[in-house]
Formats: C-alpha cells, sequence, structure tokens
C-alpha cells in the first residue's frame, strides 16, 4: 500500500480530566476500551499514513515513546496534510473512512465537542502545540474558518461511559477465527488458545473474541459479548460476562460488565461488577464490589470535585494503576481508588493516590515501598520497570501530594499488627 503524506496527531483535550485517576499514569487515548486502546484503533485504521505524533503531558511523555517506539511525542508535524484526532473518539472503519476522505480544511465535531481537525498543513500557532502538553491551560484550534461537519461517531466522556461502551465496541470489533465452539458460531481465536474440559462459552448475546495465548480453565463459563487479551488467563469455576480484559490478566471469581486495562489479576472468587481496573492491580480474594443501590436508583459520582449524576443503574469502582486490596475488602458502586493505593476491608469514599485506606485511618504510602512492589509485582509477568516507567511513578507521587492533603492522609508508619482490627494481606 502506497504511504500517504498526511501526518496524524492524536492529542488529550481538558476532557482527561474526568477520567482521574485513570488518566493520572496513561493519556486518555491509551485507556483499554473494547478490544484495544483508542490509540490502538487509529494505528489499525491508518496503517497509510506519513507519521503519527502522539501529545500528552510531560510526566507521560517518556513512558509513551518507550511504549510507542515509532511514534513521535510530544512534536509537531512539520508539513504536510494533518489529521488532528481527539484522543476520546472512537475510531472503527466507518470514522476513518470519513476523515480520511474529508477534504483539508474541516473540523468534525461529535455533541458539539471537537473530535477532529483536518488541515492542508500544520501551520497552527506555536503556542498551540505547546499548551497540549498541559490540557489545563488549553489554546482552542482555530476553526472559525473551517468548513463545520457532525462525525457519526462515539467520543468517550466519562469514566462510566468505558463500561457501557467497551461490549458495544467488542461487536464492531470482532476479529480471528471462528471456532466450532458457541451456539451461534460467535467465538473466535485469533492463534493458538487452550480451553480445558467443561468450559461453556455462551455466544447467545454476542460474540466471544479469545486472542493467542487464552487459557480457560475447567466449569468457567464465559457469556459474551467478551474479549479475553493475549495470554490472559481464566481460572476454574469462573463466571464472566460482556467484559474486556487486556493482555496478561488472571481472572476467577464473578466478573460482569468490566474493563481490565492489562497485567491485573482477580486470582480469586468475590464479585466484581461493572467496574474499570487499570494497570498491575491485584484485587485480593473475597474483595467484592457493589454494582447497584439497594434502592434501585442511578449513581452518583465526584467529577472534577462536583457530584454528577452518571445514569446508570449498574456501576461499579474504577481502580488505578497499582491499586492492590486486602482479602474480604467490600467497595462500594462508584468509587474511584487512586495510583498505587492499598484498600483494607472497605471504600466507601475515593480514594487518593498512595494511600493505605483502612476504616480507621489514611496513611501515606512511602514512595519507595510503592516503587518496589511495583517492581516485585512487575517481575512475576517478566516486566522489567524502566528508569522513566519509575521515574513517572514518583512525578505522580509528588503531583498527588495536594489529593492527600485534602483527603486529611497523614504520614506515620503503618503496621498489619499495631492496628485496630486485622488486615488481611492481599
Amino acid at each position: 500500500m502506497t504511504r500517504s503524506l498526511m501526518n496524524i496527531c492524536v492529542y488529550e483535550d481538558p476532557g482527561l480530566l474526568r477520567f482521574w485517576p485513570l488518566t493520572t499514569t496513561k493519556p486518555v487515548y491509551d485507556i483499554f476500551i473494547g478490544t484495544g486502546t483508542n490509540v490502538e484503533k487509529i494505528k489499525h485504521h491508518f496503517t497509510d499514513v506519513a507519521q503519527i505524533h502522539l501529545y500528552t503531558r510531560q510526566h507521560l511523555s517518556q513512558v509513551l515513546g518507550e511504549k510507542y517506539p515509532e511514534a513521535i511525542v510530544n512534536m509537531p508535524p512539520t508539513e504536510g496534510e494533518t489529521l488532528l484526532i481527539n484522543g476520546r473518539l472512537v475510531v472503527n472503519k466507518v470514522v476513518a473512512e470519513t476523515l480520511r476522505k474529508a477534504e483539508p480544511g474541516c473540523v468534525f465535531y461529535v455533541g458539539g465537542e471537537v473530535a477532529a481537525v483536518k488541515l492542508a498543513e500544520p501551520d497552527l500557532p506555536e503556542n498551540f502545540w505547546q499548551s497540549l502538553t498541559t490540557p489545563g491551560k488549553r489554546v482552542e484550534i482555530p476553526v472559525h474558518h473551517l468548513t463545520k461537519r457532525e462525525l457519526e461517531a462515539n467520543l468517550v466522556n466519562n469514566l462510566w461511559d468505558i463500561v457501557e461502551l467497551s461490549p458495544k465496541l467488542i461487536l464492531d470489533e470482532v476479529f480471528g477465527e471462528k471456532t466450532s465452539y458457541g451456539q451461534r458460531d460467535l467465538v473466535f481465536a485469533r492463534g493458538e488458545v487452550e480451553l480445558d474440559n467443561h468450559v461453556v462459552l455462551d455466544d447467545r448475546k454476542g460474540p466471544i473474541v479469545l486472542d493467542e495465548g487464552v487459557v480457560v480453565e475447567s466449569f468457567t463459563k464465559i457469556v459474551g459479548p467478551c474479549y479475553v487479551g493475549k495470554s490472559s488467563r481464566i481460572f476454574p469455576n469462573s463466571y464472566i460476562a460482556s467484559c474486556s480484559f487486556g493482555p496478561v490478566c488472571r481472572v476467577g471469581g464473578e466478573v460482569e460488565g468490566c474493563v481490565f486495562m492489562g497485567y491485573s489479576n482477580k486470582r480469586h472468587y468475590g464479585f466484581l461488577g461493572h467496574s474499570v481496573v487499570g494497570e498491575w492491580v491485584n484485587i485480593a480474594a473475597g474483595t467484592t464490589v457493589s454494582n447497584m443501590k439497594n434502592t434501585y436508583g442511578s449513581f452518583r459520582m465526584t467529577v472534577e470535585g462536583r457530584r454528577v449524576e452518571t445514569g446508570r443503574q449498574f456501576l461499579g469502582s474504577f481502580f488505578a494503576d497499582h491499586v492492590k486490596t486486602g482479602i474480604g475488602t467490600m467497595v462500594s458502586g462508584g468509587v474511584k481508588i487512586g495510583v498505587a493505593s492499598h484498600v483494607y476491608r472497605e471504600a466507601q469514599t475515593d480514594i487518593p493516590s498512595y494511600t493505605i485506606h483502612t476504616p480507621t485511618e489514611k496513611i501515606e504510602l512511602n514512595i519507595e515501598q510503592a516503587l518496589e512492589t511495583a517492581k516485585r509485582m512487575m517481575s512475576r509477568r517478566g516486566v522489567e520497570p524502566s528508569k522513566n516507567y519509575l521515574d513517572m511513578l514518583q512525578n505522580v507521587f509528588n503531583m498527588t501530594a495536594e489529593e492527600r492533603r485534602s483527603a486529611g492522609v497523614v504520614k506515620k508508619r503503618f503496621s498489619f499488627y499495631n492496628t485496630e482490627g486485622s488486615y488481611g494481606h492481599g
């Protein structure tokens, strides 16, 4: 295929702030949804472009460059047709073709928000490109002279959209070879997979996609639509429904309507419903997340300091990267747990990053301990974190100090053996 001269620039707009705490350690376009991240969807549908440019906040730029070495990070195109894509835009085949065929000089809107802009040349002011690394100080794209068009697409607006959209996107993103499993021939495998005896793959409500290296152990039922990412394992006696699991996840128990970003563990019994789990999370045995109120009403959540209505009757919680729970932990619906925090017994309100949370105490997690824990967990999956990755976690610790102070988190030594009650390890 002949490569076009078009450049693609994927950027974060201020909407990323609504995705705290998931976007603390990753760009909004690198959140897993459906069968991959938004930037992976863009790469899949634009294989013919000259270059992909990724813009993000400075503390994430080095790690992003390591993850996507073929992309140019935080540097604008210098010439040629340029397509700017809002990182919250979900790109599929139809959206990609619409943007590709459009004439330069168009701005595309979804629900009143800018989703994409196509320009003949990347002749935007220097302060605009600089502002893309600090979304809170955004310089708006000068669109007054551009042709305005509506785009039929999904623009992910809130955390709970990840839960709602993922099953729908699996339907749109099915790939792999058909297998003989299921009732409707909607079970697909991409490469070698291993299914033990007495596994039920129920595809009556939607397709089930098993990526390369997936293992599903005995007496497990998977209900579609469902995607299980590369080298993930579903443990025996599990019930999985309408979920998306990124690569190298370990999942057991009852899990419904959830998204796992990748490299996370929920090995044991316990219910997890309509929740989002970041990377390198460990959800301990007996951890249960409430996803419905006794009143059957919809959930409210705190977003950018305000309580907002989600409109969702079923909604669980949101776990940022490197979160750990203790055994038997109970988590209320609509709760957000910040980066690397440890939760023991219960969580009924949002928890700041790097916090040890118990029913009676909120203690700051020592950063050196947090980094050492991260290295230990990652080594169990054969991953050695780079210096840039560890520096990013250190920077996040520094950046979230005010979160902890405002929430009353104190600095002192925490021990399982000198606290009131028992806080089981994960």
